[in-house]
């Protein structure tokens, strides 16, 4: 898919940088997808983590927070929950 974005003939890989590449995962990640219902990635995770919840109410302070370390940008998610506790 990185190649729709950096033609093999125009464009050198070894020349693109972390925020060219982070930039193409944003739009990608955006982009709804049919095998989604037309639902974007971050949309069907969020389903996804509503669904939990209500299946799994013990969970709640857990899921909540390994989501805003998902949505921060990472971190270690095991770490961040044990202060939950």
């Amino acid at each position: 898919m990185l190649r729709q974005y950096f033609p093999r003939k125009v464009v050198d890989l070894h020349a693109v940088t972390q925020a060219d590449l982070d930039a193409v995962a944003a739009e990608l990640n955006g982009r709804p997808r049919k095998t989604l219902e037309f639902m974007t990635p971050s949309e069907r995770f969020n389903e996804a983590v509503a669904a939990t919840l209500e299946t799994a109410p013990a969970l709640s302070r857990f899921t909540s927070m390994a989501t805003r370390v998902h949505a921060s940008g990472g971190g270690d998610v095991t770490s961040a929950c044990s202060s939950v506790s």
